[in-house]
């Protein structure tokens, strides 16, 4: 029965049944998320100090890659990432051309390693993108987040999310990731999963 109710892919339609206030705010947190995520695949990753920041974002509105209600989403001090140690790394790696940013994939997965409610072994298809992948010496993958990711129980409910997308890229490339942080703008703070 429940083989027979999976969907191919699956989508954000279940808002539609949530209250109004509840889907409004689920609204502004995925545009500021958007927002930051535009920043970061597009900013100078050897931009320093806040106002280089604030020229970088300038740039991404006068060349509309960021609208000025996104840039108006985004605080340059969270940008201040540039300057982790994770992005150090992503630095040397984007010299050498080994920094891959917002990275599209589709792959099939048994719906059971998609989600804990279902069990079946049916193919799903799942597509995601990975805001940051370096392939250099270390294999690493960083997905940002705008939440503050304060706790295990935070972390945790990423953790299937990010493990999809280690399967995704240790299949493109043939080799195992190294690392999987979360780094989270509200808190400038790196996480290892």
């Amino acid at each position: 029965k429940q083989a027979t109710s999976l969907a191919m892919k699956y989508s954000v339609s279940a808002l539609d049944s949530m209250d109004e206030d509840t889907v409004n705010l689920f609204e502004d947190a995925a545009k500021r998320g958007t927002a930051y995520h535009k920043v970061m695949q597009y900013i100078d990753y050897f931009a320093s100090g806040l106002s280089e920041v604030e020229e970088q974002i300038n740039s991404l509105v006068k060349r509309n890659i960021l609208t000025a209600e996104e840039k108006a989403a985004v605080d340059a001090k969270d940008i201040a990432c540039l300057e982790s140690g994770i992005m150090q790394i992503a630095r040397e790696a984007e010299k050498k051309g080994r920094c891959h940013r917002e990275q599209a994939f589709m792959m099939y997965k048994k719906a059971s390693d998609v989600s804990d409610d279902f069990s079946s072994d049916d193919r799903v298809l799942v597509q995601g993108v990975i805001d940051l992948f370096i392939n250099d010496e270390k294999k690493i993958i960083v997905d940002f987040k705008t939440s503050s990711l304060k706790d295990e129980k935070t972390v945790e409910k990423y953790k299937k999310q990010l493990y999809l997308y280690k399967s995704a890229v240790e299949s493109a490339i043939g080799a195992k990731i190294d690392e999987i942080l979360l780094y989270s703008f509200a808190t400038g703070k790196t996480l290892k999963v």
